[in-house]
């Protein structure tokens, strides 16, 4: 009788390492559900923020041209600028008053 009992003993063991593999499969299984999630929702996130950089560029590119224009026309101003010149507008105010 001794081998039946030693039998019993396996079978036990057996059916117990069967419901530990359907545990750990249930659970690996839901490990890579949520890492797929996590990739996907990941791609999403990275996707959103380009559009909004993006789109925040479309918005703002009229003013940056149109500040890039002032600075053009400063600029330009500015290489017309020279000291004589400038003493000329002196004189010319001073003696209008």
């Amino acid at each position: 009788m001794p081998p039946r009992l030693e039998h019993d003993n396996l079978d036990e063991k057996l059916d117990k390492l069967e419901r530990m593999v359907a545990q750990d499969h249930k659970m690996i299984r839901s490990l890579y559900v949520r890492a797929r999630i996590s990739s996907i929702l990941r791609i999403i996130y990275i996707l959103v923020l380009i559009g909004v950089a993006v789109g925040g560029y479309y918005f703002i590119e009229p003013y940056l041209k149109e500040v890039k224009e002032i600075y053009r026309s400063i600029k330009a101003t500015q290489s017309q600028l020279t000291p004589q010149g400038i003493m000329d507008w002196f004189r010319a105010t001073s003696t209008s008053r």
